[in-house]
């Protein structure tokens, strides 16, 4: 993300040195890299061949991420890879394809990052197997709560420069907006409806970071896991009472269903 105040960052990342001014955005911050295909739904989202933001499979066709990844650069040529395990490494199991079209929230605030969410279009479709298939969405309007997984790439410490090469999850807690709008210094303008809070417990350490922007937060409170959040904005990372900001998903479902099937 792009910084915004003393050090509140989105979640992308620091993948060229030409590309700094754009991504200063999240990564995973503790957590374990993780067996290759326990995260199938998650892609990789790549500008000048270089990792900078995270993604999600809806369909063949289509990935869900984050608006501030694209924001300002909607023409530049993407390159979204999906079973994507280790950034350097052939793994075997990536799929490349070409971004054809995009489109960003129409009320996206590129300085509050409310409505921070994208849908991008890739062609041909993935092949769906092992490695890669579509993530879960809630129900319209559903309330996380409870444990959280969010995986990426990005950096392993605020203030680092260097992305993990290996995909990497962490589980943080989903706060409720009253907390998280005191923890946050009792703003309510900073915390919109339409965000989640999530952390690894007060005291910190564990978090999303540059380069981990616009990927997927889990929730584990319905039958199934699916995609709660999406990785958005934060003080730093993983700092003591700082929660990370994820895009609600949840209040996106219309959104995405009128968007979804085409451009």
């Amino acid at each position: 993300m792009k910084a915004v105040g003393i050090f509140l960052v989105s979640l992308a990342s620091i993948a060229a040195s030409t590309f700094n001014d754009r991504a200063k955005y999240e990564r995973i911050v503790g957590g374990e890299v993780v067996v290759h295909g326990t995260v199938p739904y998650i892609v990789s989202l790549r500008w000048r061949d270089s990792h900078f933001c995270g993604g999600s499979i809806l369909n063949g066709n289509t990935i869900l991420t984050a608006a501030h990844c694209l924001y300002g650069y909607e023409n530049d040529p993407y390159v979204v890879v999906a079973g994507e395990w280790s950034l350097s490494g052939n793994d075997t199991t990536e799929q490349f394809r070409n971004v054809t079209a995009l489109r960003l929230h129409a009320g996206y605030n590129d300085r509050t990052f409310v409505n921070d969410i994208a849908l991008m279009w890739v062609d041909p479709p993935f092949q769906f197997n092992n490695y890669v298939q579509t993530v879960n969405l809630p129900p319209a309007m559903h309330n996380a709560t409870g444990d959280a997984p969010v995986s990426g790439w990005g950096v392993e410490a605020e203030g680092a420069s260097e992305l993990s090469d290996k995909l990497k999850m962490t589980t943080i807690h989903i706060i409720d907006d009253a907390t998280c709008r005191s923890e946050l210094g009792g703003n309510p303008n900073q915390v919109a409806d339409s965000m989640i809070c999530a952390y690894y417990r007060p005291s910190g350490g564990n978090d999303s970071c540059q380069g981990d922007s616009g990927g997927p937060l889990m929730a584990l409170d319905l039958a199934q896991p699916y995609q709660s959040g999406i990785v958005s904005w934060g003080y730093g990372c993983a700092r003591p009472n700082m929660p990370g900001m994820y895009t609600e998903v949840s209040h996106f479902i219309n959104w995405i269903s009128a968007n979804i099937g085409g451009y």
